[in-house]
Order: structure tokens, then C-alpha cells, then sequence
């Protein structure tokens, strides 16, 4: 019984916290991509279903995660983020080739 007590006013910590935090920026432009201002260093968009999953590192290099759920992203901003990211086609490895 404590532990689901303190695992209760744990979640409602969290909640709080959430709730208290500014919203974001994202600017997504053809050259960079940043964050309240600050460019994203190697940022990747994954897409599963609904879920837009975005992935990067930030100042101190450290691996950074967004993820945008149904609910806190609408059809029209999923579609706006699909239209806006810079297409990331990779190149083709020239000795994965046959000769």
C-alpha cells in the first residue's frame, strides 16, 4: 500500500510538472530545424501511425526525444510537419554495389 501511494503522489509530481512547462517552438525550415531557437543538431522525424517521433541531440550533445501524440497534435499539424520536414533520402553506399 505505500508503494502505490507514493507511486500515486509520484505521477501527480510528474503531472504537475507538465503542466507547468512552457509550450515549445519547432521552426522547420529548408536549411535547419530548431527548437525555441536553438538549431537541432542531426534531427530525424519517424512516423508510426498517428505518432510523430522526433529525435535529435541538443547543445551538450546529448540525444533529445519529442514525441507528438493524437491528441496533442491534430490531423492538420501532422499533415503541416509531414509538408515541412526537408526530405531525408539516403545515398546509396558505393561498396554495397555490385561491381
Amino acid at each position: 500500500m505505500p508503494l502505490a501511494a507514493g507511486a500515486a503522489l509520484y505521477g501527480a509530481w510528474l503531472a504537475r510538472r507538465e503542466l507547468r512547462s512552457a509550450p515549445q517552438q519547432l521552426v522547420v525550415s529548408a536549411d535547419a530545424v530548431s527548437l525555441d531557437g536553438a538549431p537541432l543538431d542531426q534531427p530525424a522525424l519517424q512516423w508510426r501511425g498517428p505518432l510523430a517521433f522526433l529525435r535529435y541531440r541538443d547543445g551538450c550533445g546529448r540525444l533529445r526525444y519529442r514525441i507528438w501524440w493524437p491528441d496533442t497534435l491534430d490531423s492538420t499539424g501532422r499533415r503541416e510537419l509531414r509538408l515541412a520536414w526537408p526530405v531525408q533520402t539516403p545515398t546509396p553506399d558505393s561498396l554495397s554495389m555490385a561491381p
